[in-house]
């Protein structure tokens, strides 16, 4: 934080910023999996981007804060290179992607126990049904674990909820992808069993 208050309050050379931000993403890249780590130098990368946007030097435009991480960083012809903006810019998604694609994985092993699984749905010869909230419980603990890291690394609230946009979509569309692909699952029962299990991640989110 120290550091992030010097490139605010003086004059500091572009270049040195720019081996301040291929440090952080060198530091990012080699923390692989750990994901506090990645969530620690995300954050410093988003401290970093907001301290200069109130520069009135750098003259940022938009506002990590109240937009998020965004991607539409174009590189300019006649430059000799990326402005620190650009590489900022380009920085910020890709410490994003590299949490997303981290937890992607964590997802694909959770779904078929999730939803798909024989005990995804349990129906007794009475017919009555039993919680299936225990099916889903894996995943809930996954997106507990992720959002308590990213709290503890004062991630910004709008990336958070942008990270989250990401992997609930990605759940979406691989269960859509699955029943797409799989004809066997195409049931009452396995319909039953994701709309159910979607409700209790849907019921997570909105408590969190």
């Amino acid at each position: 934080l120290k550091a992030v208050s010097y490139l605010h309050e003086n004059e500091c050379e572009e270049e040195w910023i720019m081996e301040i931000l291929l440090m952080i993403r060198f530091m990012a890249i080699n923390a692989k999996g750990d994901l506090e780590m990645l969530c620690y130098w995300f954050a410093v990368s988003l401290c970093i981007t907001n301290h200069l946007q109130q520069s009135k030097r750098f003259k940022f435009v938009g506002d990590i804060q109240g937009f998020g991480v965004s991607d539409d960083s174009e590189f300019c012809e006649d430059s000799d290179g990326p402005t620190v903006q650009q590489t900022l810019s380009l920085l910020n998604y890709e410490l994003y992607l590299l949490i997303c694609k981290q937890i992607f994985p964590q997802i694909d092993d959770l779904l078929e126990v999730s939803f798909f699984s024989s005990m995804a749905l349990i129906i007794d010869a009475s017919k009555t049904l039993i919680d299936p909230s225990r099916s889903v419980e894996g995943l809930i603990q996954l997106l507990t674990r992720l959002t308590r890291k990213m709290k503890e690394a004062a991630i910004y609230p709008r990336v958070t909820k942008q990270i989250f946009h990401q992997l609930i979509y990605y759940i979406s569309t691989t269960l859509a992808n699955r029943l797409l692909t799989t004809p066997e699952l195409c049931t009452p029962t396995v319909a039953l069993s994701i709309k159910m299990g979607l409700s209790f991640v849907e019921g997570w989110i909105q408590e969190t």
